[in-house]
């Protein structure tokens, strides 16, 4: 079987990846800067990432290996079910968690706007596709031969990293040092599902619908709430990911044969 670039060069290949995600972010930070619309924007920039993914997934025969597959067992999807609690977060009219009073209202009159409605359905797909299939789904594949926690750790922790290109767009440093944590962490979890449960797919879902829900809502000012919620989010997501991981290890047969998370 012919060994991929991805295969033979892992770091080199996932440090290529990575910069491709600081380059096309940056650039469309950079042209939003300059009056551009958003939406627009970001289409053209995770869509220009999402060929990129699916020629690399085709070229390869990636994709039942990334995990755009039918689970194995449906119970399995019944995991994946913690990252829908962002959604949640997103839409309670809440202070506690940051949000207004009047959030529905927001996200009603935002999504009523077919035109804007479109454009986000368009712009948060491509984002769910184009931010799982390299961190969740290239990165990891790459890495994966050399160890499941390596594989695991290394690409939350890109994750996490690239949201910092956001202190290019005029973010506050305390602010993105928030959402790189909570990002790490839920990369984690989300890097972890696919470890131990083999598919992708439910996490681009969920990904999509965190930001769906997530992109009308007004800007947030940083609260004790609004940190506290944002912490033990973090602590939940990173604990169930160990939990995954090691259950996972603990499940598998002793035998040098059989691939154990290691």
């Amino acid at each position: 079987m012919r060994v991929t670039f991805a295969e033979h060069h892992p770091y080199i290949f996932t440090a290529l990846m990575e910069v491709a995600v600081f380059v096309a972010y940056t650039i469309a930070g950079i042209i939003v800067h300059s009056g551009k619309l958003d939406l627009l924007v970001l289409i053209v920039a995770n869509g220009l990432l999402a060929i990129l993914i699916a020629t690399l997934l085709t070229k390869w025969t990636w994709w039942r290996r990334a995990g755009f597959e039918a689970p194995r067992h449906r119970r399995d999807l019944l995991y994946y079910l913690i990252l829908l609690i962002p959604v949640a977060l997103n839409v309670i009219p809440s202070r506690i968690v940051g949000n207004p009073d009047d959030l529905l209202r927001t996200l009603a009159n935002a999504y009523g706007n077919p035109r804007y409605l479109l454009l986000a359905l368009i712009a948060t797909l491509l984002v769910g596709f184009a931010e799982e299939g390299i961190f969740r789904g290239l990165m990891f594949q790459a890495i994966l031969p050399r160890g499941v926690w390596k594989a695991v750790i290394i690409t939350s922790l890109l994750f996490g990293l690239t949201h910092s290109v956001n202190l290019l767009h005029g973010q506050s440093a305390v602010v993105t040092a928030i959402q790189i944590s909570y990002a790490l962490a839920i990369g984690f979890v989300a890097t972890a599902l696919v470890a131990t449960k083999g598919l992708i797919w439910p996490l681009v879902v969920a990904h999509f619908l965190t930001d769906f829900t997530g992109l009308p809502s007004p800007a947030v000012s940083v609260t004790v709430h609004g940190v506290l919620v944002d912490a033990g989010m973090v602590i939940i997501f990173i604990v169930f990911g160990i939990y995954l991981l090691l259950r996972h290890r603990l499940a598998q047969p002793v035998d040098s044969s059989t691939e154990q998370v290691r």
